[in-house]
């Protein structure tokens, strides 16, 4: 019967709150510093060719949005 105080297992004093918040931010930090070392960034000319092809892709869906207003516009002028 003495024995059961020695097996029983400690009791976790519940933690203050703002000490669990500084434990999960700190935690989450520290996740998002080993998966930014995983990330393969781009070369330089990776980079300026994606630059590149996103910004073409914006003028020409630019071009065509604005040819499209034109045009329905006029449309609606005629009636």
């Amino acid at each position: 019967m003495a024995k059961s105080n020695k097996n029983a297992k400690a009791v976790k004093k519940p933690e203050f709150f703002l000490i669990r918040w500084f434990k999960s931010v700190s935690n989450f930090f520290r996740g998002v510093s080993v998966e930014l070392k995983k990330v393969t960034w781009p070369t330089k000319d990776e980079l300026i060719q994606y630059t590149i092809v996103v910004v073409v892709i914006c003028a020409v869906l630019t071009l065509f949005i604005w040819g499209l207003d034109t045009v329905l516009g006029l449309l609606k002028g005629l009636f």
